[in-house]
This record gives structure tokens, C-alpha cells and sequence, in this order.
């Protein structure tokens, strides 16, 4: 008889012992999960596509340095060099998901037309410089002309949206 008591000491607990023990904490480890998660977020994607504007701009080195240090993350930014603001909201806009974020000059974007567009901050104040030749009869009395349309540099790709019908100019 002492055998047979030493053998059942040996072999341990039944099946049904372990589970009147482990089996209520189980259950209120799952649901503890179910409860959490509707407010678990997913994690981060590793790998993020960003529209600049052109490679010799200052967006486009912003996001060399930007690329750096994401990259310490572990997350991979991929530069997209474009032609501009105007052009990096259209790739934000479009339904294939050209770019996940981009560099927009301030002003460039219509809240009411890109609802869905958020903002994440402003870099710095990005002013107009107007340069002109002296004596011209717009600068004569004041330094802008109020309501004067002014030609826009080709290559700038804010001063290409269309304002009211006169696209190529900027006020």
C-alpha cells in the first residue's frame, strides 16, 4: 500500500484539479483580451512613402533627415521626389495611396475640398520674395499693387494652381 500512495504522489494532480486551478485564470485572461481590444491601436507601419517636392529643395533634404531618424526606429522612409505642393496633395488624395505623407506649403490645400487631408504641423514661414526692376509702373507707388496679377516663376509649383481661370499667375 505505501507503493501505490508514493506512486499517486509522484504522478501529481488530475486533469480535473488543474483546470478547477488554472481554468478561472484563463478565462479572465481572455476576456481581459476581448475587453482591450477595441482600444488596442495597431502598431506603426515600417515602412512610410513621403512626396518632397524636387532632390536640390528644402523639403526633399527635411526628409533625408527625417529618413534618419526613422531609420532608428527601425522604420524605413522612402523619399518620393515631386514637383511640388500642388502635386504632392494630388498624390495624398489619390485612391492607390501614392505617398502615406508629403511637404505642402501652407495655403496650397482647400479644407472643404480635401476633407479627409490633416495637417500635422508647420515647419517655418515660407515668405514671398518679390523681386522687380526699378522703376517699373506697378512698384512705382507702393511695393505691391493691390489686386495686380503678378507673373509667377515657371518651375514654382504653388504659383501653378489655377486661380479663378488664371492659372500660371499668383496674387
Amino acid at each position: 500500500m505505501e507503493k501505490g500512495s508514493s506512486r499517486a504522489k509522484k504522478k501529481g494532480r488530475s486533469l480535473k484539479d488543474r483546470l478547477g486551478i488554472f481554468g478561472p485564470a484563463i478565462i479572465i485572461a481572455i476576456l481581459g483580451f476581448i475587453v482591450a481590444y477595441p482600444f488596442v491601436e495597431p502598431a506603426p507601419p515600417r515602412k512610410i512613402t513621403i512626396g518632397t517636392g524636387d532632390p536640390s529643395g528644402a523639403y526633399y533634404a527635411f526628409a533625408q533627415r527625417y529618413r534618419e531618424i526613422l531609420a532608428r526606429e527601425g522604420i524605413t522612409l522612402e523619399i518620393r521626389s515631386t514637383a511640388g505642393s500642388v502635386e504632392n496633395i494630388k498624390l495624398l488624395e489619390a485612391k492607390e495611396g501614392e505617398v502615406d505623407i508629403a511637404f505642402v506649403q501652407g495655403g496650397i490645400g482647400d479644407p472643404a475640398a480635401q476633407p479627409e487631408l490633416r495637417s500635422l504641423g508647420s515647419l517655418y514661414f515660407e515668405p514671398l520674395w518679390v523681386f522687380y526692376r526699378r522703376g517699373h509702373k506697378c512698384f512705382r507707388s507702393s511695393l505691391l499693387c493691390r489686386g495686380t496679377l503678378l507673373p509667377a516663376h515657371p518651375y514654382c509649383s504653388c504659383s501653378r494652381i489655377p486661380e479663378k481661370g488664371r492659372g500660371g499667375f499668383a496674387r
